[in-house]
């Protein structure tokens, strides 16, 4: 037990709250918010209280229930107000081989924050549900610091056919610091014939969110971008790769992104693609682009997507 406790650092992540003791100053944070710093803290049980800022600019404390197992990432499901929760990964989770059923729907969707804190969650199958992925549909949610491995996801819902390594949609949505790789990522027609779904290595159709510090590496069918599917009015996305090929013709290299909604609906910084197919629609992407490139495989050089 240590007298006083005080942390410094841009982004502060403490795993359990419950193994940090005081006999009685509370646990003083300097995060340097001015550059995007938070200070999340995990627990179980109780939330604690005895957390706070130190000065008058540093991030408020926020409080992360802990998430270790598939049960306790199932029960997020459970409605509107586990939906809207603050969640932190407090180890791997490996599905080996097991279904999951995508966090949110398009009429529940996860509006909360999750921090995977730098863990992943592993080999789970989502399976042509009304929208497939870790998350199925999120709507103003943060998530970060999450990595997903080994997954099989195919969405099929013929009023939806999204399908995403991340999420199969999000709207007015953060997501930061992710990676998806050794995954199969598909879609299915009502008829289930693969094809027509957008599809995304990280997110399958994106609308008013940004997703920055990202890379895929996977297989993909469907209308496929190793990034994104498709991407509406106000899709960001920043300091991005992708490396994935098509499951029909392995070794073929996926777009970044496959389709953008429209002209000047897009921005994308600093992110190169491994292929010279950058977007299934380049045009639409005119004026959106900041030091993008593509990787032509055969030369092993990088050009400028303009």
């Amino acid at each position: 037990t240590a007298n006083t406790v005080e942390v410094h650092g841009k982004n502060i992540r403490f795993l359990n709250a419950g193994n940090v003791h005081t006999t009685a100053s509370p646990v003083v944070l300097h995060t340097d918010t001015a550059n995007g710093g938070y200070a999340h803290i995990g627990y179980r049980g109780t939330a604690p209280t005895n957390y706070t800022r130190g000065g008058t600019t540093g991030a408020m404390p926020e409080y992360y229930q802990l998430v270790a197992t598939q049960s306790e990432l199932n029960n997020i499901n459970t409605n509107a107000t586990t939906l809207n929760g603050k969640y932190m990964l407090e180890q791997d989770i490996d599905f080996a081989g097991g279904s999951h059923t995508p966090i949110g729907t398009t009429t529940t969707p996860f509006t909360g924050k999750f921090d995977g804190n730098l863990f992943r969650i592993k080999n789970f199958i989502a399976d042509n549900p009304n929208r497939a992925g870790l998350f199925g549909a999120l709507s103003g949610a943060r998530i970060e610091n999450l990595g997903v491995t080994g997954a099989t996801i195919t969405g099929g819902h013929p009023a939806s056919n999204y399908a995403g390594g991340i999420a199969a949609s999000a709207t007015g949505s953060l997501i930061k610091n992710v990676y998806v790789k050794d995954s199969v990522i598909t879609s299915k027609k009502s008829d289930g014939t693969t094809g027509a779904g957008l599809v995304g290595g990280i997110v399958g159709l994106m609308d008013n969110t940004t997703i920055d510090s990202a890379y895929a590496k996977n297989r993909l069918g469907g209308n496929a971008g190793g990034v994104a599917g498709g991407t509406n009015a106000g899709s960001q996305i920043s300091n991005s790769y992708n490396d994935s090929e098509a499951i029909i013709a392995p070794g073929t290299k996926i777009y970044f992104v496959y389709i953008p909604g429209g002209l000047n609906t897009t921005t994308i910084t600093n992110s190169y693609n491994v292929g010279l197919n950058f977007s299934s629609n380049k045009l639409r992407l005119a004026g959106g682009l900041n030091n993008v490139y593509e990787l032509d495989t055969a030369t092993n050089q990088m050009r400028v997507v303009e």
